[in-house]
């Protein structure tokens, strides 16, 4: 497969910039990520990757590291983001790792969708992660609790598929 990127405009902001979703269909029993190829594809301190697997099953992820979120707590004065970010950078960093964000029935079709995140170094792009269904079919959701000034007072921020629950809707 090939797949051609072509801005609308010349210039990459220094931050750089956020590329729309590509949806691949695939019949096979597992599905490689050109990971190496960022390594040398931008002068970026750090890229971030989210991955969507849709499936009967939860989905699942060797080459890389792999490990669920889990519930998080952004103390008084950092935000969701921040804490959701900095969590990431444990799980991935310099090194391949993946965070795995959800794990749930997509309201569209009841297909299980998996979402794996990471944001690491480009030189941690040492391989290719490939992603195959594991059988399982267990819920999986991130939780941040969010301090304010009187305590606990945002309660519980889900990480959804909300992003990937809209795009659908509107096709």
């Amino acid at each position: 497969m090939s797949i051609a990127l072509t801005p609308t405009v010349s210039e990459t902001p220094e931050q750089g910039r956020e590329l729309p979703p590509l949806r691949i269909r695939y019949e096979g029993s597992d599905l490689r990520y050109p990971a190496m190829m960022a390594r040398v594809a931008m002068e970026l301190s750090e890229i971030r990757t989210r991955i969507f697997v849709e499936g009967a099953e939860r989905a699942t992820v060797s080459g890389w590291s792999a490990e669920e979120v889990g519930t998080l707590h952004a103390p008084d004065g950092y935000g969701a983001d921040e804490a959701f970010d900095n969590r990431l950078r444990e799980l991935g960093g310099a090194h391949a790792g993946f965070g795995i964000v959800d794990a749930g029935t997509c309201v569209v079709d009841d297909m299980l969708v998996t979402r794996f995140e990471s944001l690491t170094a480009p030189s941690a792009h040492t391989v290719d992660a490939t992603f195959a269904l594991d059988g399982g079919t267990t819920v999986l959701r991130t939780v941040i609790e969010v301090d304010s000034a009187d305590g606990i007072d945002t309660g519980w921020m889900f990480v959804p598929l909300l992003g990937l629950a809209w795009k659908r809707r509107r096709r």
